[in-house]
């Protein structure tokens, strides 16, 4: 019976230790160092008041940064919409899809971006920069999805995530007022997760914001006209 124990305890350890070990690649840079935030000298892209912590926004901004693409909050043109989904996969290719709508004609371009490395990793070179002309047909469509959920009322981030993974960051651009919503792999929309050393129940509320990001996500690489393979 003590020998069964001490070889539970013993598998135990190492099943910790590897789950650690998989948390800390997330960290790390392609070269398998931790990468320090402090080394970002770029623009941070989030504002403080969404809620966003300083480690999170270094990443997101490291990673945008890499993607060539422009801090929305300071954007200040007028009568233009800008609504952006990034996605940061752990293991995969970052990449950033960018619509901005001109109010004055009704037109809209898409700018899909992906980059060499991986999002929870070093971002590395920008290696695909792509734009299309919308036709009025898709703008109306993804207006629609935008007014379907209430993304404006939706908190930045609900600290509800987990080792690999990916970030789905949605950001909202409209008449001078900006929002952000980031969430964890909305692909997996189970109601409970093991996080932690333990289940973790998700409200009604968590499983529509799952879906809602989830929902706009796929419409933006639909919009994108992308194969974009291994989402999660």
């Amino acid at each position: 019976m003590m020998k069964k124990f001490v070889l539970f305890v013993f598998v135990l350890g190492i099943f910790v230790i590897l789950i650690s070990a998989s948390c800390s690649f997330f960290n790390k840079d392609t070269s398998g160092n931790y990468y320090d935030i402090e080394n970002f000298t770029g623009n941070l892209h989030f504002p403080e008041e969404i809620g966003i912590i300083e480690f999170t926004n270094y990443w997101y901004s490291r990673q945008l940064t890499a993607l060539e693409e422009p801090v929305i909050p300071a954007q200040t043109e007028k009568y233009k919409l800008i609504y952006r989904f990034t996605c940061l996969r752990t293991f995969h290719n970052p990449f950033s899809i960018r619509i901005e709508i001109n109010e004055q004609d009704e037109s809209a371009i898409l700018f899909f971006k992906m980059s060499r490395g991986a999002g929870g990793y070093d971002p590395g070179d920008l290696i695909i920069s792509e734009q299309k002309i919308l036709e009025p047909d898709e703008i109306k469509s993804f207006i629609e999805t935008i007014e379907k959920y209430d993304y404006w009322e939706m908190p930045f981030d609900e600290d509800f995530g987990g080792c690999d993974g990916s970030e789905w960051i949605i950001e909202l651009l409209k008449d001078g007022k900006y929002h952000a919503i980031s969430r964890w792999s909305p692909t997996h929309r189970e109601q409970e997760r093991y996080i932690g050393g333990q289940w973790e129940v998700y409200s009604l509320d968590r499983i529509s914001d799952l879906d809602a990001v989830y929902e706009l996500g796929l419409f933006f690489i639909q919009l994108s006209k992308q194969d974009i393979e291994d989402l999660y």
